[in-house]
């Protein structure tokens, strides 16, 4: 008979990748998301529109009004909200304008080779 030694059992290898943490903070960053979502969502019926449209002044400021009239005429209850806040330079945009660009279903965005340079 041969002697066979049989295979040493391995421990297992230590979780280096995640910190045990990861997974709590996971769960509750899914969790705050969905409470949000459900906050949120009567305020979308109640305070949001169908379209944002959004546009340089400059460029666009006959063109977005009358896409919007255009846009209502084959669609008498589509709701559209355009933006005419001009942002500063800092980026920070109002409470309002945020909002609504939460609330809305659909973003339109106005590009021209002004707006963009």
């Amino acid at each position: 008979m041969q002697n066979i030694d049989a295979p040493k059992p391995q421990s297992p290898a230590p979780i280096t990748d995640a910190p045990p943490h990861s997974f709590i903070t996971r769960l509750l960053r899914q969790t705050s998301r969905l409470v949000l979502a459900l906050i949120d969502f009567p305020f979308r019926f109640v305070f949001g529109r169908d379209l944002f449209i959004s546009y340089s002044r400059s460029d666009s400021r006959e063109y977005a009004p009358n896409l919007v009239l255009a846009l209502q005429k084959r669609m008498p209850k589509l709701s559209c909200y355009l933006d005419r806040w001009i942002a500063p330079p800092s980026g920070k945009l109002p409470l309002s304008l945020k909002l609504q660009l939460r609330w809305c279903s659909m973003l339109v965005v106005i590009c021209t080779k002004n707006a963009i340079d």
